[in-house]
């Protein structure tokens, strides 16, 4: 019975199996795909979240390194323009003379503005500098967290992994590294200042210390000064200025390529890294709106100045409020050690790392950040 059913419907029942087998084996491989792309999913997820949680870290540890070098830019700002002696000058001498009392305002006037000027632009190219260094060496440990918790076939080579692995693997090579964030302090800094001290002294120097500014006045003001001094800093290939950002930044690494030394080699592979990042013209980008940042704050507690001053003078008026050049001089003054995050005094204790939250917050410097951070990671 089974063999005549068998015979009378044998071609049916063949292509029935065949289909069947061909279901069988491509259901097989589908859930295998499937189950695979699914652990892919699964993994890619993971690996992502663990580089935000490492990249929020390092994001943290570049905050704090910038608080740390602060107190550095601080005195060297104060040393150049010790306007606080001035100041003193004007408070304590009861018998100064109208011609001298003049003359400290005038200094005062132009000091007090290249100061705060410096100080922000300082503050930004340390934030991005430093910033872009961490997450340099972040990448590299993060590869050899990632070489570490892999299985990888016996024999695997691959020269970027193994270039990760060296540079992360010495951690002295990293501080020497980083070290060179000091370069900017002894010898770009000077060249900053004096670039700053330039360009403002050629804008105020006849503003009369009884001129009124409103808000909008002194960010024309300072935009007008911005503009100028950009121009020089700009670290386009065609500028020949000595004071481009690069030549701020970094010593000439020609010198340095002479230095033998498995270690001197990690580092100079480092530091040519980090060159190439920051004569790029994203990092001239980057840098100009991370100023931006602490420009608007600036602009911000300026008008927030004239409101508070303007209410306990009980000045009523739809004009635009107004402050003279005398009281402004004296508020940059104070406002220099807010930039540096100084909090020598009681009533400074709330305004904390108001300048440092400001720029570091910058979502231009935070994007950079992260392309630095993911750039030419294994294991897509």
């Amino acid at each position: 019975m089974f063999n005549g059913f068998f015979k009378k419907h044998k071609q049916k029942l063949i292509w029935t199996g065949a289909i069947a087998s061909v279901l069988g084996i491509g259901g097989g491989l589908t859930y295998y795909w499937y189950k695979k792309r699914k652990d892919e999913t699964k993994e890619k997820a993971k690996r992502e979240q663990q580089m935000k949680y490492l990249f929020s870290e390092n994001s943290n540890a570049a905050k704090l390194a910038l608080i740390s070098v602060l107190p550095n830019i601080f005195n060297h700002l104060n040393e150049q323009y010790p306007i606080e002696s001035l100041v003193e000058e004007l408070k304590t001498q009861k018998d100064i003379s109208a011609s001298r009392k003049k003359q400290v305002w005038e200094k005062i006037k132009i000091d007090s503005l290249a100061r705060t000027i410096s100080s922000i632009y300082a503050l930004c190219l340390m934030d991005t500098i430093i910033s872009i260094q961490i997450s340099m060496i972040g990448r590299h440990l993060y590869m050899e967290h990632t070489f570490n918790n892999k299985k990888i076939e016996e024999g695997f080579e691959d020269e970027k992994l193994k270039n990760h692995l060296s540079l992360s693997s010495d951690r002295v090579s990293q501080h020497r590294f980083l070290g060179y964030a000091a370069y900017f302090n002894d010898v770009g800094l000077p060249k900053l200042i004096s670039l700053v001290e330039n360009v403002v002294k050629a804008h105020v120097l006849d503003l009369s210390l009884k001129h009124q500014f409103a808000t909008n006045d002194f960010k024309e003001l300072v935009e007008s000064i911005r503009k100028q001094i950009d121009q020089k800093l700009d670290n386009n290939e065609e500028s020949t200025s000595e004071f481009k950002l690069p030549n701020l930044i970094l010593p000439d690494l020609s010198q340095l390529a002479k230095d033998k030394g498995e270690e001197n080699d990690k580092v100079q592979k480092l530091l040519f890294e980090l060159s190439d990042l920051i004569e790029s013209p994203e990092y001239g980008n980057v840098f100009r709106e991370t100023c931006n940042c602490g420009f608007s704050l600036l602009y911000d507690r300026i008008e927030e100045h004239i409101s508070k001053n303007a209410k306990r003078n009980d000045e009523v008026s739809s004009a635009p409020l107004r402050l003279h050049m005398v009281n402004v001089s004296s508020w940059l003054t104070k406002e220099f050690k807010v930039v540096m995050s100084k909090k020598e005094d009681q009533d400074m204790s709330e305004w904390g790392h108001v300048y440092v939250e400001q720029t570091h917050a910058s979502q231009f410097l935070n994007k950079y950040s992260v392309l630095i951070y993911a750039r030419d990671l294994l294991y897509e």
